[in-house]
């Protein structure tokens, strides 16, 4: 016993990743309990008509975002105590160019309902609108929490979260009916009551939520630093957003919400296993790099993933069955693919770790757009002759090859800087 508390107590990549992990269990735990009051409330179209309203919503938040919160990413550490100074600066630019483009958003979503929304509902775009300006501040002070190595509380954050999360949903989708713009009201609500909960528990917190004023010569260089992120984001949603649109279009709503399903087990392991393990493996990682130490261990650590991720795609179909409605059954044989196409995004993403801390901007845009291009063209072609499981190979075989051009690219950089050294 005493083994483990020094192991514990001297171990901060171990503690911090094992403390991530128990913010995403509340997450993904939620998640699950949610599952079944989703395809049981939904039929299979509503299903995939809410996952393509999650679609727009991702790719609004990337247009109007700019990068911003990535710049934040891999500036910060940088900047030691400026650190809080450039994020009220980010948060200053943000609202001088997201604010005017959320209003026109709004105003075309508006135009556009009928096509966006199976049932037009002027207050949903209120709510998207609002989601996707809190959802900002929110990330960027997540992000700061990892970066300052303070994972206790980001899980509180995490946790907040999830619990208004389902308060909500259980309020307003099960007893009140509200379909599926209560889910997004959930979400909003969620998301607010997160950051007042952190400024109260810390009040330091708030000092990220402020705003410094910057003059336009300055936001038009950090909009420009961020144009990059801006991409490789758009690429991003090539690779996990794009195949839905893909989907509705060549085989309908039904098969998308079987696809949107399948796809939300396999997501599951992103802020379950994924995220949070990053979360306390890149600060590590930076700091072994900022001493002069590149090795990553790549062989032994994707080998380790890709059997991990292997075991779970064997065992996550049969729990899955237990959670969800008899007319989503088809999903069931989807999963396996979307474990291991996260897999394998999970070694890109590990990967990607010595571009972001060596600015690498270029190679990131370069392996991320690949990627999404190859995913278009897989699906496309799949899809013709699988149908909607084509999709769901289109997913592994897209992240495999962002993984192989992650690879090339981080083993050049860290070669690259180790002459230096």
């Amino acid at each position: 016993m005493e083994r483990i508390k020094a192991m514990w107590k001297g171990n901060a990549l171990v503690r911090g990743s094992l403390i991530y992990v128990l913010g995403s269990l509340l997450i993904k735990g939620v998640a699950l309990i949610l599952i079944p009051l989703y395809t049981h409330a939904f039929s299979a179209a509503n299903y995939g008509t809410m996952e393509l309203i999650n679609t727009i919503m991702s790719l609004l938040t990337i247009l109007v975002t700019f990068g911003l919160t990535q710049l934040i990413y891999i500036e910060y550490i940088h900047l030691g105590a400026d650190g809080v100074s450039y994020v009220k600066k980010i948060n200053y630019a943000f609202n001088v160019v997201a604010v005017p483009l959320l209003l026109i958003m709004g105003i075309l979503m508006y135009v556009f309902r009928n096509q966006l929304f199976s049932e037009p509902d002027n207050y949903m775009i209120v709510v998207v609108i609002l989601t996707i300006y809190a959802t900002f501040y929110q990330n960027n002070i997540y992000t700061v929490l990892q970066l300052d190595e303070r994972p206790k509380m980001a899980t509180f954050n995490k946790g907040v979260t999830a619990v208004v999360i389902l308060i909500f949903n259980i309020i307003l989708v099960k007893y009140l009916e509200l379909g599926i713009i209560g889910v997004y009201i959930s979400s909003l609500v969620a998301v607010i009551v997160s950051l007042i909960m952190l400024g109260r528990v810390d009040r330091s917190m708030t000092n990220f939520m402020r705003i410094e004023k910057v003059p336009p010569a300055e936001i038009k260089n950090m909009v420009t630093l961020g144009f990059p992120f801006i991409i490789t984001s758009m690429a991003y949603f090539g690779i996990n957003g794009v195949d839905r649109v893909i989907v509705k279009n060549m085989l309908g709503d039904s098969d998308l919400g079987q696809y949107a399903l399948g796809f939300k087990f396999g997501a599951m392991l992103e802020p379950l296993l994924i995220a949070p393990i990053l979360s306390a493996y890149n600060p590590y990682l930076f700091k072994r790099f900022a001493q002069g130490n590149f090795n990553m261990n790549v062989i032994r650590n994707s080998a380790a993933i890709l059997i991990v991720f292997a075991v779970i795609a064997a065992i996550m179909p049969f729990a899955a069955s237990f959670l969800i409605g008899p007319a989503f059954t088809p999903a069931l044989k989807l999963i396996p693919y979307f474990v291991m196409g996260f897999g394998f995004l999970f070694l890109a993403q590990m990967l990607s770790a010595p571009l972001l801390y060596f600015k690498r901007k270029r190679a990131l845009v370069y392996n991320v757009v690949g990627a999404a291009i190859i995913n278009v063209i897989l699906n496309l072609i799949l899809i013709h002759f699988f149908k909607v499981q084509g999709s769901s190979l289109a997913f592994v075989l897209t992240n495999l090859s962002w993984f192989l051009l992650t690879l090339y690219q981080s083993r050049k950089a860290r070669q690259e800087m180790s002459k230096f050294t």
